[in-house]
């Protein structure tokens, strides 16, 4: 169902989850009875022709399904490797099937299962990994399929938080494993109030699943209830019925019926899960006082619910909360505790954290630091708004909750148009002839906003002096959603402030981009014009600081010297600030962090490229620069406004650029 045109569906405050075919459905079992549409048989074919399985099995609740799972694969006292950070069923439902839960630590970029540790924990009775998708998130399912082929253990998908999602690697989450769970429970995307399905593409596995969630009934079959059986046979008095000792966890045909309508309209409530979970990640994305749940390059959440903590400590987790529901959002959920934490598990002594654990070091589990430290500072927000505008209502209260407590400094990042242009022109800078197919091109990175170098000349072929060609460029940086008009100048690079001519010319710049909502200009500061002190310079500096004020403009020096003078200058001006550029920083010191220290307080703006020996541009994993003590600085000092990456063109240059931003936003 990916990819087609989703249907306009009728929608209505109370029951606009219910408005596709489920009173239909519901009245065909009423006037027919029970058993003359087999609702629950169609619903299986369905799931696994929409998940590409071979074999699917309809039950009552996803924690029969998991149970039923285990009970298929498990041993007494085979271990089975699971994330701390989920509800306590994902535990239970393997120590009822006689299996022992080995509690695994969870990654505090993705929240998710942290590969390392699971490796770790790997024994010669590990049996099985169950792999959580919880919140917005998705686990690498193909590094996963790797760990357990490599080790020969089953892989177990816990689904119930992640219908219609993809991993990094375009995997559908319950594709991979040996056998896959759902939920239908009342918050998850498809809902029947209660429910669950299973999935295996493996015959035996199959079977076996159908006979321990149906009393253990000995005819029935991996593809489905219907057994070739006649009714006289059946009710024979010397028939055996039960081979195995099973459970009775059917799923009832009128919540198959249900699920079915659901899965029909599965498009419809993923579009409206992913336009708030959007929502919510423009708003975060950057703010540097928020840590969001990390969803890899090219995954495809379907958005159970949109993940985040706050770092700061000094605002509780309560406190937060109750001002953004005062500010008209919907309350915000809690992170389950820790399995490990439950009194359940720790009064029955059920599973263990590390190799060598005695049977009650679960009541003092440790082996799980991060999932501890981030199962208390979790903010769970609802993904479940059916209109625009209920969305905007929760976006306008996390916005006031952010503006209330004073969170609200961010890091927006960038990329140079200059060194990404689609232009064969050797030249740093070539404007390109179509603004539509460059801004397109250019929309491949996930990043905040472009920045443009300007062209010296006064010409027609310069769209930043031609008002037609801006209000193409505004129309493009609004329709790929950047996030404001930056503009690095390069007229005064090899022209003093001093001059009048100079003087002019930025202000017709500033003048332009006034035309923009959001903009910001940067001005190459010349040493020399530092050096000399000349009063027409600081007369100059200061009339271009009036006017960008003036025009709500952002502006930034960029200079390596900063005189106290410039500094004090620059005080007045809130919007004002200077550029920090790594590269050069680093040829001229060899030390950025420490001279990234000394600037702080005036940086508004930040330039990196990474160095070679010949001080050429690079990739920035690649290079001389030291960007983890960088940052490190970045984060001391709390900085707040933008960061371009200048990439090196080569063969690849939005490849390069894609890299570079995914290696920033993992550090920052």
């Amino acid at each position: 169902m990916e990819g087609k045109s989703v249907k306009r569906i009728e929608i209505n405050k109370n029951d606009w989850r219910f408005r596709g075919n489920e009173n239909k459905y519901i009245n065909q079992i009423i006037k027919n009875g029970v058993k003359k549409i087999p609702f629950n048989k169609i619903l299986e074919k369905k799931w696994s022709k929409f998940h590409n399985i071979k074999y699917s099995i309809t039950v009552n609740s996803c924690t029969s399904a998991l149970h039923s799972a285990f009970l298929t694969i498990l041993n007494k006292g085979d271990e089975v490797l699971v994330p701390a950070l989920t509800p306590i069923m994902c535990g239970t439902s393997i120590h009822l099937a006689g299996g022992v839960p080995i509690y695994v630590d969870v990654s505090k970029k993705t929240f998710l299962i942290d590969y390392d540790d699971l490796e770790r924990k790997i024994t010669k009775k590990t049996k099985a990994v169950l792999a959580v998708h919880m919140y917005s998130g998705i686990c690498n399912l193909k590094k996963l399929k790797d760990i357990c082929k490599k080790n020969k253990l089953y892989l177990i998908e816990d689904c119930a938080e992640s219908i219609g999602a993809y991993d990094e690697n375009k995997i559908l989450a319950g594709s991979a494993g040996d056998i896959s769970c759902w939920s239908f429970q009342s918050a998850k995307q498809l809902t029947t109030g209660d429910g669950g399905i299973l999935s295996t593409n493996k015959k035996n596995i199959a079977e076996k699943i159908r006979k321990f969630s149906n009393l253990g009934f000995k005819s029935l079959k991996a593809d489905g209830d219907n057994v070739n059986l006649t009714k006289d046979t059946r009710q024979n008095p010397n028939f055996n019925r039960f081979e195995m000792v099973g459970y009775n966890y059917r799923m009832n045909v009128f919540t198959a019926a249900l699920a079915l309508a659901q899965l029909e309209k599965v498009e419809f409530f993923l579009e409206k899960r992913r336009a708030i979970g959007l929502k919510f990640t423009e708003v975060f994305r950057n703010n540097n006082n928020f840590s969001i749940q990390k969803i890899n390059q090219n995954a495809k959440s379907s958005y159970y619910t949109f993940a985040a903590y706050l770092k700061n400590d000094k605002i509780g987790w309560k406190k937060f909360r109750k001002k953004f529901i005062q500010n008209g959002g919907d309350p915000i959920y809690a992170a389950s505790k820790l399995i490990s934490d439950e009194q359940a598990i720790k009064k029955n002594n059920i599973g263990r954290c590390f190799k060598n654990c005695k049977i009650e070091c679960v009541k003092r589990c440790t082996g799980t630091p991060i999932a501890k430290y981030l199962q208390k500072k979790l903010f769970l927000f609802t993904t479940n708004q059916f209109s625009k505008s209920q969305i905007n209502t929760q976006i306008k209260a996390i916005k006031k909750t952010i503006n209330f407590f004073n969170l609200e400094k961010t890091i927006n990042i960038g990329i140079f148009q200059g060194r990404l242009t689609k232009s064969r022109s050797k030249k740093l800078q070539s404007y390109p002839k179509d603004w539509k197919k460059e801004f397109a091109y250019l929309s491949r990175i996930n990043c905040d906003y472009i920045e443009f170098f300007l062209e010296k000349d006064f010409t027609k072929s310069n769209p930043f002096w031609n008002t037609k060609k801006l209000k193409l460029i505004k129309k493009y940086l609004k329709e790929y959603n950047f996030s404001k008009f930056v503009l690095c100048d390069n007229y005064t690079l090899n022209h003093s402030l001093i001059e009048n001519k100079t003087i002019i010319y930025i202000q017709k710049i500033l003048e332009n981009l006034g035309y923009f909502k959001k903009s910001k200009l940067i001005i190459p500061i010349q040493k020399k014009d530092i050096l000399n002190e000349n009063v027409i310079f600081y007369k100059n500096l200061k009339k271009i600081l009036e006017q960008s004020n003036k025009e709500n403009i952002e502006i930034s020096f960029e200079t390596n010297d900063l005189p106290k003078k410039i500094g004090n200058l620059l005080k007045k001006f809130p919007k004002a600030g200077i550029t920090f550029d790594t590269g050069n920083i680093f040829l001229a010191t060899k030390n950025v962090a420490s001279e990234f220290k000394k600037l702080s307080k005036h940086v508004n703006h930040i330039h990196i490229k990474n160095r070679d020996k010949g001080g050429n541009n690079v990739q920035l994993s690649k290079g001389l620069i030291n960007f983890k003590s960088f940052f490190n600085e970045l984060k001391k000092n709390k900085y707040s406004g933008e960061i371009t990456l200048e990439t090196a063109r080569g063969n690849v240059p939005i490849e390069n650029a894609i890299q570079n931003i995914n290696y920033v936003r993992d550090e920052i």
